[in-house]
């Protein structure tokens, strides 16, 4: 059995923080405006995987990623074969669990966006998705 604590914020962005079993369970808002607070832990968190104009990221909302805003965004490495999340799972809401990393190719990037930018999540161990108003997960994908 899991173990679950959380604190809430009442806003229309939902949920700001969890911890299970050593897991951090931050909020999209709260790695975006604080990824160093996570950086080196196993994450779980929610938000809409896209790839809109080149790498795959978490996006805040689908608007978000359909305005291809990465300001707005942590990426994700998509180490998989085949690019298997960026092909199968993006496109949807989902649910990452990855370690946050920081990157050390761009420094660069900070002056023009955010800190969020200086930051990816790797190590993804499970991507689940929700489609059709369901939750699945797509990765890794389940034996048939």
């Amino acid at each position: 059995m899991r173990v679950r604590t959380c604190f809430h914020i009442v806003s229309a962005l939902a949920i700001v923080g969890c911890t299970t079993h050593g897991e951090s369970v931050p909020s999209m808002v709260q790695l975006l405006t604080d990824p160093a607070a996570f950086a080196g832990s196993e994450i779980s968190v929610r938000g809409y995987l896209a790839a809109p104009i080149f790498n795959l990221a978490l996006f805040l909302t689908q608007e978000h990623a359909a305005l291809a805003d990465h300001v707005s965004s942590i990426p994700v490495a998509d180490s998989t074969p085949d690019g298997y999340l960026t092909n199968e799972c993006a496109g949807h809401p989902a649910i990452v669990d990855g370690t946050l990393q920081k990157r050390g190719d761009a420094p660069f990037i900070v002056a023009a966006s955010g800190r969020s930018l200086l930051y990816i999540i790797s190590d993804v161990r499970r991507v689940l998705i929700y489609r059709d108003g369901q939750l699945e997960q797509c990765w890794p994908p389940e034996s048939e």
